[in-house]
């Protein structure tokens, strides 16, 4: 998912606070659901599906600023 820096997005440093990443990760899997596998979110919670991410890792390659054009990745690891 191709997504852009927004304002609330900067801290007081001037780059994308931390908390915001998890964030991006979120609004890319709702975006890709529907998209990506065929099935929107309302959609896949309707009928009583559920997703849920069981880990995570940052490692941080530089500072996301303002404006920033990124890509959020993700991918489904596996399904019971």
């Amino acid at each position: 998912s191709e997504m852009q820096v927004r304002p609330d997005d900067i801290d007081m440093y001037q780059h994308v606070h931390s908390s915001r990443y998890l964030d991006y990760v979120l609004a890319a899997r709702f975006d890709q659901m529907a998209r990506c596998y065929g099935m929107a979110m309302e959609e896949f919670l309707r009928i009583g599906l559920a997703w849920y991410q069981s880990s995570a890792h940052i490692a941080y390659k530089r500072p996301l600023r303002l404006g920033d054009r990124f890509t959020v990745t993700t991918w489904i690891d596996a399904m019971d």
